[in-house]
């Protein structure tokens, strides 16, 4: 699914999701973006997140609440980024694919 936001705004996905587009309204620059995964994902289950955006910073948060290690909040502050993760049931972690 894709979004327009403004300043900074809330995402959450859920299971159905393997995608999420991310932009700005009127070409502005996103300040903060909280994206939420899956509470329940499927084992192998990946989800592609893409900016069209800048997104000064960006906070990508797993099933509990911790950040994604290996996407920092910087990680779409250029725009036109996109960011594949797997969530890996053996070890309940989603890794940047």
């Amino acid at each position: 699914f894709s979004l327009a936001l403004t300043g900074s705004a809330t995402v959450f996905a859920n299971t159905a999701i393997n995608t999420i587009i991310l932009d700005a309204v009127s070409s502005g620059i996103v300040t903060t973006a909280n994206i939420a995964l899956p509470d329940s994902p499927a084992d192998r289950q990946t989800i592609k997140i893409v900016s069209a955006a800048q997104i000064t910073n960006a906070n990508v948060y797993g099933p509990s609440g911790e950040q994604v290690k290996w996407v920092p909040s910087d990680t779409f502050s250029a725009g036109n980024i996109a960011v594949s993760l797997t969530y890996i049931d053996s070890s309940s972690t989603w890794y940047r694919s």
